[in-house]
């Protein structure tokens, strides 16, 4: 909880860098869309990308803070996981490309592009790290 709190006020503070300092886009959250791809929401869904590569899931937490919050929100439309909190007032939004293939039927599989994009713009804002995903199913 300690290291969730640190990285949020980490984040604002690069935040606030951000529109001072530089033209580049800082991210404050991920909305992956997978309508109609049959997915089941989960308390522990991966994303990875075409090649294979996770780009999110496996996380060093508190499993109790799992279990109250969830890693992954859910929404059943576009309007309604841009206006989640969890989302922030800039989110990239990506679509998946198809569902993974654990039985669960709870992962997405995005672009090799896609992924690198979310890697990049997370190094300066750690929104995977401070669980701001939304799926909308």
């Amino acid at each position: 909880m300690k290291k969730l709190l640190a990285l949020s006020l980490i984040t604002l503070c690069l935040m606030s860098l951000a529109t001072a300092k530089s033209q580049e886009q800082f991210y404050t959250g991920l909305i992956v869309d997978a309508r109609e791809l049959g997915i089941n929401p989960s308390k522990s869904p991966k994303i990875y990308d075409l090649a294979g590569k996770e780009i999110y899931g496996t996380l060093d937490i508190d499993p109790d803070y799992v279990i109250k919050v969830g890693i992954v929100q859910y929404e059943n439309t576009i309007g309604d996981a841009i206006r989640h909190e969890t989302a922030g007032v800039n989110p990239i939004v990506v679509r998946a490309a198809k569902k993974g293939e654990h039985p669960s039927k709870a992962d997405v599989i995005i672009s090799v592009d896609d992924g690198n994009w979310i890697r990049h713009a997370n190094e300066k804002t750690y929104f995977l790290d401070l669980l701001k995903v939304v799926f909308v199913i």
